[in-house]
């Protein structure tokens, strides 16, 4: 989630990458502000990966970026402009050579489908290898495409997906240089009088849908494409109920689209077909999204937000002369929300799961902390353990040396030898002395850390106290969420079923 996080804020503060953006002091407080709305201390501490991996993602299109991160400064990188030419690189011929000489590792039919090819994990993993570490300034995602288009002699048509685990491509047509191997029948062609799905087969458009989304999170994706709507499309300054019912459809599927050049730079018409066939399947949920996000905007003061919900109160208006009635917030008993009532009740809950999310932030901070304070205990036992130990190997050196002293056995055994006895002696004493050292050393230590853990003893009290109290008051809220929950729930589908909704003349 950080990063989806990242990348929604880079869309929000940027729009698009920037070559020349000069990224600052100021960048990252909002940055940083806006990832500690969302994530604990202890999350973000282990983040710099994800964030790394969004910023390089949203740079890519433009150019190569250098990215460091940390909690305390941020974001800070470097771009580099690419310098070469998919067709012009070193690693070319050798991915080309990765693809052709594992053959058997291509399946064609893909699952059946007669437009579908598959380069599986091997291949993928293999390309990884070769390109992962290089120094070449080239858009990699270009140059696999680019090297698979090659090497299987693909049309300009086709779609490649870049996905985890392996790589898809959906053809046009008869793939030739597969279908020397097979025989296989082409692909069924766009039928461009039909306006569904761009004129898309149906059953074609289902089975990407189920290979794309068993490899991404449908949900992630969803929220990712609903946040660029209201980057892109929705200002609610200058739109109106007009906007809905005249081109929301459009301008969300135009969204669908762009967000699926993530995993593809496929032609436009399929994308448009695809992304549209997205919609379908998930129309309700999309809807419900905006219509929580709108909700959300209400709730945090966006006065623009709040006039353009009351226009959904189911009143008449006049027009040009020609009266309508406006679509309202109808329940799913068919009695409608009064929009005032619909607006302190979401208000309340939104406030409500904000202050729960704030505490679940700050106990999880307070967990880490109080792992911090257990782990003093923890290292004071373990060195009494070992100072334990070491006490008890010495007592035992010292009787051995007693027992070599006055054994007479020992003693005769090492007449004439004197030399050679004291010799020994001398070596349990230097060993003793040390063994006596390393207790000295630890018991100062314990003692140091005794004093600290005094201190970390005290700050757990206070610690586990607070724990408390916050969990008391996440229970409270939680139950308070629950008492309202329903109603919620029922505004955002009333809401969400208005937003589809258009004017009727009257």
């Amino acid at each position: 989630m950080i990063y989806q996080d990242t990348k929604r804020f880079l869309k929000n503060h940027l729009k698009s990458p920037k070559f020349d953006y000069e990224w600052g002091v100021k960048d990252n407080l909002l940055f940083l502000k806006y990832l500690a709305g969302r994530y604990s201390s202890h999350d973000l501490d282990l983040a710099p990966a994800e964030v790394r991996e969004a910023v390089r993602d949203f740079f890519e299109p433009l150019c190569k970026v250098i990215v460091n991160f940390s909690q305390d400064k941020g974001v800070t990188y470097k771009c580099f402009e690419y310098r070469v030419e998919p067709q012009d690189s070193k690693h070319l011929e050798k991915i080309i050579q990765i693809i052709q000489s594992n053959y058997k590792f291509i399946e064609y039919p893909y699952q059946g489908k007669n437009d579908l090819i598959c380069l599986t994990g091997k291949i993928r993993r293999l390309i990884n290898m070769e390109i992962y570490d290089s120094n070449e300034s080239i858009n990699k995602k270009k140059l696999i495409k680019y090297a698979i288009t090659k090497a299987l002699n693909l049309d300009t048509r086709d779609v490649v997906f870049y996905l985890k685990r392996k790589y898809l491509v959906k053809i046009f047509d008869k793939n030739l240089y597969l279908a020397s191997h097979k025989n296989v029948e082409p692909p069924k062609q766009r039928d461009e009088s039909v306006e569904k799905f761009n004129g898309f087969d149906e059953n074609e458009l289902q089975s990407h849908y189920q290979l794309l989304f068993d490899d991404i999170d449908l949900d992630e994706f969803l929220n990712m494409v609903i946040s660029e709507l209201f980057i892109q499309k929705i200002n609610f300054a200058k739109i109106d109920t007009y906007f809905f019912e005249k081109y929301a459809l459009r301008a969300i599927r135009d969204i669908l689209a762009s967000e699926l050049t993530h995993y593809t730079d496929a032609n436009r018409e399929y994308l448009i077909g695809f992304a549209g066939y997205i919609f379908r399947k998930n129309f309700q949920q999309v809807y419900l999204k905006i219509a929580s996000v709108v909700l959300e905007e209400i709730a945090n003061d966006n006065k623009e937000a709040l006039e353009f919900l009351k226009h959904y109160a189911g009143e008449i208006i006049l027009l040009d002369g020609v009266k309508y009635k406006m679509p309202s917030l109808e329940k799913e008993d068919g009695t409608k929300w009064n929009v005032q009532s619909a607006i302190a009740i979401s208000n309340m809950w939104i406030k409500t799961k904000q202050k729960i999310d704030t505490l679940l932030l700050a106990l999880s901070d307070t967990d880490v902390k109080l792992g911090a304070s257990s782990d003093i205990e923890v290292a004071i036992t373990k060195m009494q353990e070992t100072q334990n130990y070491l006490i008890q190997e010495m007592d035992t050196l010292n009787s051995e040396m007693e027992h070599k002293k006055f054994d007479r056995t020992v003693i005769k055994e090492f007449h004439g030898h004197t030399d050679a006895f004291q010799v020994e002696l001398g070596a349990m004493r230097d060993k003793i002395s040390q063994i006596d050292s390393e207790i000295s050393e630890i018991d100062s230590s314990i003692n140091e850390m005794t004093s600290q853990a005094k201190d970390a003893i005290f700050e757990r009290k206070k610690l586990l106290a607070l724990k408390m109290n916050m969990q008391k008051s996440i229970s409270m809220l939680e139950q308070n969420l629950k008492v309202n929950n329903k109603l919620y729930q029922s505004i955002i589908v009333a809401l969400a079923n208005a937003l589809t909704k258009k004017r009727v003349m009257v």
